[in-house]
């Protein structure tokens, strides 16, 4: 006799084998040129407020807070920059300057800090650049409507740059893009005025190619003689100046410049003698948003007229040209167009975050909410050249605690609402 056993398997127990795989980390981040199915399946179609970690996988970040919850303007917080002065018994004083509606404001220290009003009766809501000169923080307009500004932040005197002639030679100016390099401040893409009152409604000439320069220690020392020009008639403005590895970097939207002074003593004498040579490093890109230069050290990143890019400042030996200098933003790129095309490309503001080791890139998405307003953030980790998305962050400038004392933080002035 023979028996049969009907042995019946439910399908979850057909079907109940573990397989086992690695966890999908999204370690590669943020790529927009393709479907879930077409792109690598360590990146991610979408991605919302979260980052790399140092071990390769994604995580959330970290929140925000307000730096001071005082409610002191409605209008965005426009320029924020970190200043830090001392003096001979080694005391550090360290403040937060920002620009907001037609002020300039700086925080004041302690557990509960709060803004001052340093000077007011500015171009609205325009953009400044700032730079460190001996306790000093020179400060320029971007529509060259204000004077250049002087700030001491020991004493807390506050004045304009160039307040008189001292001589027939001398001239006073206003300047988009300054610079602080071998002891001298450089101002470039600049207005003069031809009179020594100094009101808006004077006589002025508009210069935008050209870099006017101090003696040492001397910002009040502009002279008609003291400038260089980069390409006067090629139809393009200077975007910014920066210096890295003590060479000076002179940008315009489709070529850079290389300015090697030699000795800079021998500026004075400048154009009439002297020795230094102005070299075209680049043709065929450059800075294109003037706001979104940065550098952390060995490479420049910035944003050009198609896309991000890095660029060591040609002074490295590379066995290829990518090595020197290549586009980092392709999978971003959908992004990219939609702004180029809605016209919000050239105000995007970049900035880099050495805490981090992150190349923060705020822009006005016409896809997203507010209009208007830079609405979202793009982070490219620069180890890995990931990017990765931010969102609920309006940041219009942004600032890092880097000095004495500071623990490295992040501050961004929101684009909506101070």
């Amino acid at each position: 006799m023979k028996y049969f056993w009907l042995v019946l398997l439910s399908p979850s127990i057909l079907f109940s084998a573990t397989v086992i795989s690695p966890p999908a980390t999204f370690n590669l981040g943020l790529n927009q040129k393709g479907d879930a199915s077409s792109i690598n399946e360590q990146e991610t179609p979408d991605s919302n407020n979260t980052i790399n970690t140092t071990a390769g996988t994604m995580e959330k970040r970290q929140g925000s807070r307000l730096f001071i919850s005082q409610a002191f303007s409605t209008e965005p917080f426009n320029s924020l920059y970190r200043a830090y002065g001392s003096t001979q018994s080694a005391d550090v004083k360290k403040i937060l300057l920002a620009t907001t509606g037609t002020k300039i404001v700086f925080s004041t220290g302690g557990v509960n800090p709060f803004w001052t009003i340093l000077s007011s009766g500015h171009p609205k809501n325009s953009h400044w650049e700032f730079q460190m000169m001996q306790n000093k923080v020179i400060m320029a307009e971007e529509t060259l409507q204000s004077p250049l500004r002087n700030y001491n932040v020991v004493t807390g005197s506050n004045t304009l740059l160039l307040e008189n002639f001292n001589s027939t030679e001398s001239i006073r100016l206003r300047a988009k893009h300054i610079l602080v390099a071998s002891d001298q401040l450089l101002a470039a893409n600049v207005v003069l005025d031809s009179t020594p009152s100094g009101l808006l409604n004077s006589a002025t000439t508009y210069f935008n190619s050209r870099m006017y320069y101090s003696r040492l220690f001397q910002p009040s020392s502009f002279t008609y003689n003291r400038y260089l020009s980069f390409d006067e008639d090629d139809g393009e403005e200077i975007t910014g100046v920066s210096v890295k590895d003590k060479v000076t970097h002179v940008w315009k939207s489709g070529k850079i410049f290389e300015v090697d002074y030699g000795n800079y003593g021998a500026l004075e004498t400048l154009p009439l003698g002297g020795t230094y040579v102005i070299s075209t490093v680049v043709k065929g890109f450059g800075l294109f948003a003037p706001r979104s230069l940065a550098t952390n050290g060995n490479y420049y990143i910035f944003t050009d007229k198609g896309g991000v890019r890095v660029w060591d400042g040609a002074k490295k030996t590379r066995l290829q040209v990518e090595q020197e200098s290549r586009v980092v933003s392709d999978p971003i790129q959908p992004i990219i167009d939609r702004c180029i095309n809605a016209g919000t490309w050239r105000d995007a503001v970049g900035f880099y975050y050495p805490q981090m080791g992150w190349y923060m890139l705020s822009i006005e998405d016409p896809n997203l909410n507010p209009h208007g307003k830079k609405n979202r953030i793009l982070v490219l980790d620069m180890d890995t050249l990931s990017w990765f998305s931010f969102t609920n962050w309006d940041a219009e400038a942004f600032a890092s605690w880097d000095g004495a004392g500071d623990l490295g933080e992040l501050t961004y002035g929101s684009s909506s609402d101070g």
